[in-house]
């Protein structure tokens, strides 16, 4: 989409909703459903529209920064809430698979996890070796 068409949205999306009537909260759910909702009326949704909009028409120029990071101006009235987004990171391209979360098994959590089946079978193995000890002693002792 061409900036100017882009201008134009927001304009008209701030044109038409009043912030003093607009309403925008995140807010974190502690009933049965943990999460994050949104509540919000017509106007505080048009003008966080608007607001992601300002982002992505400045992005361009956010990308040519070294920080790459662009700011909300939660000072806004018409944003509310326990959780807001304090600003965006701007990237130029989509990333591969966010591997940045998954964890990699290192020599030491493979090493546990042998470890602890050796023990098993340790153990399993002293079980047995008592019964048959146990059984031994009760019905094959010569007295």
């Amino acid at each position: 989409m061409e900036k100017e068409q882009l201008q134009k949205i927001i304009k008209v999306l701030e044109a038409n909703n009043s912030k003093d009537q607009a309403y925008f909260e995140v807010s974190y759910t502690d009933g049965e459903e943990h999460g994050t909702y949104i509540k919000a009326n017509n106007s505080g949704l048009q003008l966080f529209a608007s607001e992601l909009l300002n982002v992505a028409l400045n992005s361009e120029e956010v990308l040519s920064t070294n920080e790459r990071i662009t700011h909300f101006d939660s000072t806004e009235n018409w944003l509310k809430g326990l959780a807001f987004f304090d600003y965006v990171k701007i990237i130029s391209e989509k990333p591969e698979e966010n591997k940045e979360n998954e964890i990699e098994d290192t020599w030491k959590d493979k090493a546990l996890g042998r470890g602890c089946f050796a023990i098993a079978i340790i153990a399993i193995i002293i079980f047995i070796v008592g019964l048959i000890s146990t059984y031994n002693y009760f019905f094959n002792s010569q007295v």
